[in-house]
């Protein structure tokens, strides 16, 4: 996909918490590919990548130190929770159209007398 232009590469740092590309884990290349890879959808990219940042801090542990409490168990359900929030924005990815129905759904008034059946024939 070559129409991935710099502005889509940092917005999509933004998204993702990745806004100092030289201290990134992820380069400009592999940002493309994530976009080439979401089909130009941004919010699909930064859901696949929100993914990856919670498996990659599910190691993480709760511990206390010089007085302190650091909670760090729940950055990967944070991540994942992101990822879930994009996933929504992006639509679905079979490359329909999302279709919104009305609820509750309302009853069809129909005219009898226009109704017909195989038995009116």
């Amino acid at each position: 996909m070559s129409d991935i232009h710099d502005t889509d590469i940092r917005r999509l740092r933004r998204l993702v918490a990745e806004t100092d590309a030289e201290a990134s884990t992820y380069t400009d290349a592999m940002l493309v590919e994530y976009i080439e890879r979401a089909e130009g959808v941004l919010y699909w990219a930064a859901a696949e990548i929100c993914q990856e940042k919670a498996a990659a801090s599910t190691a993480l542990f709760d511990f206390s130190a010089d007085g302190g409490r650091y909670e760090r168990n729940d950055i990967a359900a944070k991540w994942l929770k992101l990822a879930e929030h994009y996933k929504v924005l992006g639509g679905k990815r079979n490359g329909g159209n999302i279709l919104l129905e009305k609820w509750p759904v309302e009853p069809q008034r129909i005219n009898v007398l226009d109704y017909r059946t195989e038995w009116d024939a």
